[in-house]
């Protein structure tokens, strides 16, 4: 993965924590029976984030995945997974 490439996957979670996240999801709560809203809030930022890494690589570095970039975008979000439970929690409280 490029320098590049994976500053712009910082970058898109950094603009990810900006938002309202449980405001996103709040509308699945009234669709389908849900165990948790934390768990739904987090699975949301997770799949966001690896879409996004996916889309870049694939569209900046004109490849496709290999599993050294499946590796290096679930490092950079285990890093992160700490913030982005303490965001969604926060949001959830209050």
């Amino acid at each position: 993965m490029l320098d590049s490439t994976r500053g712009a996957i910082e970058s898109a979670l950094d603009k990810i924590f900006g938002e309202e996240i449980v405001s996103y999801v709040q509308w699945v709560k009234g669709e389908v029976p849900l165990k948790s809203m934390r768990d739904l809030a987090l699975g949301y930022v997770i799949g966001t984030a690896m879409g996004l890494a996916v889309g870049f690589i694939v569209i900046a570095e004109q490849r496709p995945i290999v599993d050294a970039d499946r590796t290096d975008i679930e490092t950079i979000i285990r890093r992160r997974l700490p913030e982005i439970i303490k965001k969604v929690e926060i949001e959830l409280n209050k």
